[in-house]
């Protein structure tokens, strides 16, 4: 943009209220800022990939674009946002820079400050949330999956009671690997006894974080996906075009 004479410094000089925001990989300064990338590089200089994966397996392509969108998007949004009430109070604009892989790499927030203050490191499958624990998909008897987020208690005991594994819910918060292990195969075989439909209709009728992976196409056409209408909501006076 500084070739074409379109930079911040230049056109704020036109309008010193301007809100500039620029979004790159790399952000602009430092050896990284000319050089080229696509959402998985970003992901892999965060350390995102790194521990998204199985054990002993290779990092999985994303489908969708984290580091471009929640990272990159969401990023620029927010600072938008902020720029405009600063703008609000003080008549003056701002630049907004924005590095997709430096809000990508605050996206590992959840492990910053163990790694800061102790070393300790994310890994594959080491975590809550990406297979150390029982919150995982697991496959029904025709080669469908289900998601498992039921970490609290009372979803818990619906989840072992659904599955008749209540015997185990003692092992499902161990810290020891080997009970997770075993709380974890004793929900393979659970869901592995019976077809996807069947676990679909037993779940709808329970809340506790257990829902059905879906394609595409069927998320499209679930009912929570449906546009909704307005047309019978009276708006108050000030919302009136």
């Amino acid at each position: 943009m500084g070739r074409l004479g379109l930079d911040y410094a230049t056109l704020k000089e036109i309008n010193p209220k301007l809100i500039y925001c620029s979004i790159t990989g790399y952000g602009q300064t430092g050896e990284l800022k000319d050089r080229a990338g696509h959402d998985i590089n970003y992901l892999a200089l965060a350390g995102i990939a790194d521990y998204s994966r199985r054990a002993g397996e290779r990092p999985v392509p994303q489908a969708v674009q984290i580091a471009d969108i929640a990272g990159g998007s969401h990023h620029a949004v927010m600072g938008i946002l902020a720029a405009v009430i600063e703008r609000s109070n003080t008549q003056v604009g701002q630049h907004v820079d924005i590095s997709m892989t430096d809000c990508a790499f605050s996206l590992n927030a959840m492990f910053g400050a163990g790694f800061l203050g102790g070393q300790l490191e994310p890994n594959a499958e080491g975590t809550m949330l990406n297979g150390g624990s029982f919150y995982d998909y697991y496959e029904t008897q025709d080669g469908r999956y289900m998601s498992v987020g039921s970490l609290e208690p009372q979803f818990l005991m619906q989840l072992c009671d659904a599955l008749k594994v209540k015997d185990l819910i003692h092992k499902a918060g161990s810290k020891k690997p080997e009970d997770i292990a075993q709380f974890k195969h004793a929900l393979d075989l659970a869901f592995k006894s019976q077809p996807f439909q069947h676990w679909c209709d037993v779940f709808a009728k329970l809340d506790c974080c257990v829902e059905p992976v879906l394609s595409f196409a069927e998320a499209s056409k679930q009912p929570h996906a449906q546009p909704v209408s307005y047309t019978h909501l009276t708006l108050p006076t000030i919302y009136s075009v």
